[in-house]
């Protein structure tokens, strides 16, 4: 899984080269420490001039069902993504880039959360493979959303979870972009993609980014959390029957 984003990026206008945008409406930005699903990210698009926008971080199908549930997706499979009917259509017409500074998973240990800072060592961005789609929602506003595509976890990030989200190699990012390619076999290296995970890293962060509001650089600070409270020991006599009387006068 892959539900909050981070991206430091403070001008996206730096993103229009090393993605050959040819539009960029994406508008005024402010660097993003905690980003969580229903807020707007940069995408980049595979519109016939390849476009750089502010989509929702959220996918809903477009038929009605989808619009009245108002339920969006963040996540999609690549093992899943063409064969479901939410999903299949978007993949073969509206591809995106998602660029982002690293993203927070959590690691569950000893019945506790504990949230990790995932990136690349020297800051690069990732260049997470998505899918977007137009819908209408439930206040008659038009919108556009994404999700994003997630694989089995390698490295050293399955020691953190099982799941990790595809990142589409620099050579590949024209064919993932293009609009004209609709063929599932000629996305099919950038759906197998390895991820370079030597290039990654990863460190622990403070249970302040569970809650989204809390959006600042703080959040990306390196965090030891203390150690459980150790279980505590059951009085070996409180757990025996006390003697009868006659046990007593014995």
């Amino acid at each position: 899984m892959c539900g909050r984003l981070v991206v430091v990026v403070p001008d996206l206008s730096e993103l229009v080269a090393p993605f050959g945008v040819m539009q960029n409406v994406a508008g005024t930005w402010r660097p993003r420490f905690n980003l969580a699903p229903t807020e707007l990210a940069p995408a980049i698009t595979n519109d016939a001039e390849r476009r750089l926008d502010l989509l929702h971080f959220g996918f809903a199908a477009p038929w009605p069902t989808g619009t009245r549930s108002g339920r969006q997706l963040i996540n999609a499979r690549v093992e899943t993504v063409a064969k479901l009917r939410s999903f299949r259509r978007a993949l073969a017409l509206r591809r995106c880039i998602v660029p982002v500074s690293g993203y927070y998973e959590w690691q569950v240990q000893l019945g506790q959360k504990r949230p990790h800072f995932i990136h690349t060592a020297n800051g690069a961005l990732l260049s997470l493979a998505g899918v977007w789609e137009r819908w209408r929602a439930r206040d008659g506003e038009e919108r556009e959303g994404f999700a994003i595509l997630t694989r089995p976890a390698e490295g050293f990030v399955r020691e953190i979870h099982d799941r990790m989200p595809l990142v589409v190699p620099a050579p590949l990012i024209d064919a993932w972009l293009d609009p004209h390619e609709r063929e599932l076999a000629a996305l099919a290296p950038v759906l197998h993609a390895a991820p370079e995970i030597e290039a990654w890293t990863a460190h622990e962060v403070a249970p302040l980014v569970n809650t989204p509001k809390n959006d600042t650089p703080e959040c990306l600070a390196e965090y030891t959390a203390p150690p459980p409270a150790p279980e505590r020991q059951l009085d070996l006599f409180a757990a025996v029957t006390p003697p009868t009387r006659l046990e007593r006068e014995s």
